[in-house]
């Protein structure tokens, strides 16, 4: 394959970028993997946030009203929220645990994520996780209708996610960097930590 990229090649690529991989894009174009990453480096093209689709909208079974109160009060006693920092700024990380495996099997079968054993004290316990933030949204926006001792946690962490989630690219302004640092601080003193802004 030459080199040179032609105008069609170019149009393509910027086209399809967002939605598929330096793999995917290498084979279409029959072009090596290093040649598609050095020209989305020269075209400075950025893909946008959480490409990839959310677990929920690929397979998960959406929740009745009944079971989003059930995961509720279950979050309430055995989940938590966080939002740790990095140079990208604030990424949300929902988890819950337990030592019910079939509890926390339907948190994934409903919202995504992922889980895995550890040994707890006592007994072997499940941990599930959902980092992908559209299945971080999704899942606050299910249970916090129903939501009593964690609600002002969730909504905090709602509140920034609906900014997040609003950018087009992987990353975010100064503003919403910025935003992301006090809504950490936010939720830490909601958790009963004392922090200064």
């Amino acid at each position: 394959m030459s080199s040179h990229w032609t105008i069609n090649e170019i149009k393509f690529l910027r086209e399809h970028f967002p939605t598929c991989s330096h793999n995917a894009l290498s084979k279409i174009m029959n072009r090596s993997i290093k040649s598609i990453k050095r020209k989305c480096s020269a075209l400075k093209l950025i893909r946008p946030i959480d490409r990839r689709p959310s677990l929920k909208s690929i397979n998960a079974i959406q929740p009745t009203d009944l079971e989003k109160a059930y995961f509720a009060g279950h979050f309430d006693g055995e989940g938590c929220v966080m939002m740790p920092q990095s140079g990208l700024g604030c990424k949300v990380v929902i988890s819950a645990v337990g030592g019910h495996k079939p509890t926390i099997e339907s948190y994934r079968q409903h919202f995504g994520g992922s889980i895995r054993k550890f040994a707890g004290k006592n007994k072997c316990l499940w941990h599930w996780q959902v980092f992908h933030q559209k299945d971080c949204a999704l899942f606050i926006e299910s249970i916090l209708p129903f939501a009593k001792e964690k609600k002002e946690q969730l909504l905090i962490t709602q509140s920034y996610l609906n900014k997040r989630l609003l950018e087009s690219c992987s990353h975010p302004s100064s503003h919403t960097r910025e935003l992301g640092r006090i809504s950490a601080i936010e939720l830490k003193k909601a958790k009963g930590f004392n922090f200064k802004l």
